[in-house]
């Protein structure tokens, strides 16, 4: 990443400017900040590894969100009533238009 914005400088150079080191991690990626006060803090580039994965479990290929029969399947998923339920408004609103 700064080979590209610095074609001509060393590896040296671009350490010392863009990476900082910290306990047993070496070349850290980070900015430089300052406060209201004028002290200077470090913002690092967050590790990959330290992110959870997070897992997903697959809907039923058969389950319909707009069919009855399917309603007690989706209440039981969490997070799903949120989005059903705006779509029932919305469904609900069009139907008392006409």
């Amino acid at each position: 990443m700064t080979k590209r914005r610095h074609p001509n400088k060393s590896a040296q150079w671009r350490k010392q400017k863009y990476y900082r080191h910290l306990a047993l991690r070496d070349w850290i990626f980070f900015a430089r900040t300052h406060d209201k006060d004028g002290f200077t803090s470090h913002l690092d580039l967050a590790e990959a590894a330290k992110v959870n994965i997070k897992r997903h479990l697959k809907i039923k290929g058969s389950a319909n969100p707009y069919e009855l029969a399917y309603d007690d399947y989706f209440d039981n998923r969490s997070g799903m009533n949120k989005g059903r339920h705006i779509a029932i408004v919305r469904d609900e609103r069009c139907q008392s238009t006409f």
